[in-house]
């Protein structure tokens, strides 16, 4: 009886080595057969920019703030003066003293360019603007090189 024990571990164990051993060797083809249909070149849709093009991927969006005052009057303007890139777009968010947004309309969070890498945003105060430290979040350069920076500002009471 022992034997026969014996006998029928030892022929599973021979099945499971020969299933194993079948197993690799369709795994091996299958292989090979998808590097042997791959194409032996690879066409990329890259363009080369041509060499008068702003050089955008190459140079990092910066932001330097030249002028932004530190206090704000209710009904009056603020405005932030500063520095980026010639080919930056840069918009503005605003955010309250809750650090909750403050909704502006899109075309206010657009920053005036003078063409020359210099910026302005300019907020018009509202009467009814809450007290406290409010935040200015700048944004500058394209969508897969921006730049931020915050500027604080307190609105009085």
């Amino acid at each position: 009886m022992h034997l026969k024990r014996l006998s029928f571990t030892i022929a599973l164990g021979l099945l499971l080595a020969a299933m194993l051993t079948l197993a690799v060797l369709v795994a091996l083809k299958f292989r090979a057969s998808s590097v042997a249909q791959a194409p032996a070149t690879i066409e990329t849709s890259i363009e080369t920019p041509p060499p008068d093009a702003e050089p955008k991927a190459l140079e990092r969006a910066f932001i330097r703030i030249d002028n932004a005052p530190t206090t704000a009057t209710h009904g009056a303007s603020w405005t932030v003066a500063f520095k980026s890139n010639t080919w930056s777009t840069c918009l503005a968010d605003l955010y309250g003293p809750d650090e909750e947004p403050f909704i502006i309309d899109p075309d206010a969070a657009k920053a005036v360019g003078a063409g020359n890498g210099s910026f302005s945003w300019t907020w018009s105060v509202p009467i009814d603007a809450p007290p406290g430290t409010w935040t200015v979040r700048l944004m500058c350069g394209s969508y897969e090189n921006l730049w931020t920076s915050d500027v604080n500002m307190e609105v009085g009471e």
